[in-house]
């Protein structure tokens, strides 16, 4: 009705393409939409809302084209940015999708969420210098947001910063307690600060919880080697062996543990086992050797 009543007036083709839209009717927007666009397309803000009606649609190298053009007629639009590096990260191109999120940072210095975004997208990445700068803004803009101490944690982790990393996944976990990469990354940091018996405490309520979590049964275990406890650290990659069969650190680290407890048997099998999926494990290969001497077996 509106269309027919203003063919010709944009405004009114973008207002009745919007409603339609939160109204959840996508395809029945998509025409004013166009026509508004194509009426005033120096109008960025119109052309972002076809481009999420795009994205709505599946119609993705459309949205992304219209995007690019928004942000080509109005830089100083953060949404446009914001939402073309959205996009750019779920296609996978991390550096492109952190560049639309810094984009919408400098037109918006206070945009908490695309400073987060950025984090996340360079943190993935493996920019992690870049993520953490970016992460830094957002706690500060939003220093209780579970997702940004979240994201703020995980890089401190990947830059080994281990202290101010328990300080931000503390926080995170006491906001969300259930999270298990956040736990498993906190039991890291505690391992890295000698804390082993506070990193077993954190990982044994993820392994009651998954019996099976290899990551959180090689992260104890080696909390158990270092406090001496041979028998717990091998029960504990016994598991992973069982698990994830073709796990070379793991068989590597068990072989060497069961040679410390002077089972050369089990070494030998385990070590054997960890060459045989690397071969290019230069000290089990050493560690198998210095067994084979050990026991006589000049053969070998």
């Amino acid at each position: 009705q509106a269309t027919w009543l203003a063919p010709g007036d944009a405004r009114v083709q973008a207002e009745l393409g919007a409603t339609l839209r939160r109204l959840g009717r996508a395809e029945k927007s998509l025409a004013p939409l166009e026509e508004a666009v194509r009426l005033a397309p120096a109008d960025a803000p119109t052309r972002v809302l076809l481009a999420r009606t795009y994205e709505d649609l599946g119609r993705i190298p459309d949205a992304r084209a219209e995007y690019k053009r928004a942000v080509a007629d109005d830089p100083t639009l953060a949404e446009a940015h914001h939402r073309l590096g959205a996009l750019l990260e779920r296609e996978g191109d991390l550096p492109g999708a952190a560049l639309s999120f810094r984009a919408a940072t400098g037109v918006r210095p206070d945009f908490a969420q695309a400073y987060e975004d950025a984090g996340r997208a360079y943190r993935l990445a493996g920019e992690l210098p870049d993520a953490l700068a970016a992460l830094r803004h957002a706690v500060r803009l939003r220093p209780d947001h579970s997702a940004t101490l979240l994201e703020h944690g995980l890089t401190l982790v990947g830059l080994e910063h281990w202290e101010d990393a328990v300080s931000s996944l503390e926080r995170f976990i006491a906001l969300e307690p259930g999270h298990r990469e956040a736990r498993l990354a906190l039991a890291k940091a505690y391992t890295a600060l000698d804390q082993d018996q506070r990193a077993i405490g954190a990982l044994r309520t993820l392994i009651d919880e998954d019996p099976r979590n290899v990551e959180a049964l090689s992260a104890i275990a080696t909390a158990y080697e270092r406090q001496g406890n041979l028998a717990e650290a091998r029960r504990a990659l016994e598991v992973v062996e069982k698990v994830r069969s073709d796990d070379a650190a793991a068989l590597h680290q068990l072989g060497a543990i069961a040679h410390r407890a002077g089972d050369l048997d089990r070494a030998v099998s385990a070590l054997s086992a960890a060459l045989r999926i690397e071969p290019g494990r230069h000290a089990a290969a050493r560690l198998l050797g210095s067994i084979h001497l050990e026991r006589g077996d000049l053969s070998e």
